[in-house]
């Protein structure tokens, strides 16, 4: 998922070459849960326990998790999509959430597999590294990028626990993955303890942050992709361009918690999980942009 989503928002940027989401209702915070955790606020909305650095950042991400519950409801019977937890990165925060390539392969080990002849297969950090390196994109800008589910483990160092320190025993939450993992599994591996009524977590960046991402690698990656004369011809229309590419990593995130919702189905088989994952991407592609499908398809046809 990883690769496919930034290669798709790269392919964006190509062929377009060739708002503000609306207040979020703030509750009381719950005492367990710090106020701040590495310059980000904690924000209780409705839908979600945000950290991030500031309340537009919060709005944009109950707005979001709004979309995908109102899908939800459209088009299943159940379960209820829950409450999140989201760990958000800015524009202005220093690091990102998952320190290493290493640990996000480990996290994305965490989620369900998507067995089936159209599932995207799992990249091994090798491939996770040359792919970057054939992007042009930075890996300490990918993983401040990075989209991603999060365990007790990966929410312990968040908090600022040695690592190691809260590796799992057998049989909780993060060595069964985040689809099976309550708030009280990921309670007894972590510092940072998570609200009962908190059933995903993941962290993201923000749209600002996807969209200036994307303007920093976009020159490299076009001109490896088109050639020079072809990226010097449209430099001056990357910043226009980023803004549509940049909504890959939306997709990516939505993507990302429809997994870990669909896992909860258990009526579902692997086939059926795998079919309606892919079903929502596409769908959930071409709301976002109409150009998404379309980079997606390529990025898939390119391996």
């Amino acid at each position: 998922m990883f690769n496919r989503f930034h290669r798709a928002s790269m392919l964006v940027g190509c062929i377009v070459l060739g708002g503000c989401a609306r207040p979020a209702v703030i509750l009381p915070a719950p005492a367990e849960l710090p106020s701040e955790i590495r310059g980000r606020r904690l924000w209780n909305t409705e839908r979600a326990y945000v950290y991030a650095r500031d309340r537009a950042a919060a709005d944009e991400t109950d707005a979001w998790i709004g979309e995908l519950q109102a899908h939800l409801d459209r088009t299943y019977d159940r379960p209820a999509l829950g409450k999140g937890f989201v760990i958000i990165t800015d524009l202005g925060d220093e690091e990102g959430v998952v320190p290493t390539l290493e640990e996000l392969g480990r996290l994305d080990q965490t989620l369900p597999s998507m067995n089936g002849p159209d599932a995207p297969p799992r990249m091994t950090v090798a491939e996770r590294r040359r792919k970057l390196e054939e992007q042009g994109l930075a890996e300490p800008l990918a993983l401040k990028i990075a989209v991603a589910p999060l365990d007790g483990a990966a929410l312990a160092l968040v908090a600022g626990a040695p690592p190691g320190s809260a590796a799992p025993p057998n049989g909780s939450a993060a060595a069964s993955g985040p689809h099976v993992a309550t708030a009280t599994r990921l309670n007894a591996v972590m510092e940072l303890r998570v609200p009962p009524d908190a059933s995903w977590c993941i962290c993201c960046p923000t749209r600002k942050l996807g969209v200036e991402t994307t303007k920093s690698f976009a020159p490299i990656a076009v001109e490896r992709k088109m050639g020079k004369a072809f990226a010097a011809m449209t430099a001056p229309l990357i910043p226009v361009a980023a803004q549509e590419a940049a909504k890959a990593f939306d997709l990516a995130r939505d993507v990302l918690v429809f997994r870990l919702w669909a896992a909860k189905r258990s009526d579902w088989s692997d086939a059926k999980r795998l079919v309606e994952i892919l079903r929502y991407q596409r769908e959930r592609a071409l709301r976002l942009s109409p150009l998404l499908p379309i980079a997606l398809n390529k990025a898939r046809e390119e391996g």
